[in-house]
């Protein structure tokens, strides 16, 4: 759920940038370049477009919480939020 001036105002408010849109957990992963090096980062952009850069940041935290729920990602929500806001 991206903030919404209803659900978090401030968040909402924040300067649009180009944003991945649909940024979790499962959005980062490795792939080779045309070098043949191996990179990793972000690697879904089908849903980017100009949003309030928190949405990306908020979207990033939720999906940290639920994976970890689920078991699939061993981190406490509260060290997650931390770092991503690092």
């Amino acid at each position: 759920m991206a903030p919404s001036p209803a659900t978090g105002p401030d968040l909402a408010a924040a300067p649009p940038v180009l944003s991945v849109g649909d940024l979790h957990v499962e959005n980062f992963g490795t792939w080779r370049d045309a070098d043949g090096r191996l990179c990793w980062g972000i690697n879904d952009f089908d849903e980017a477009d100009d949003l309030p850069y928190t949405n990306d940041l908020v979207r990033l935290a939720a999906s940290a919480r639920f994976a970890s729920k689920a078991g699939v990602l061993n981190v406490k929500t509260a060290d997650a939020c931390r770092a991503i806001h690092d």
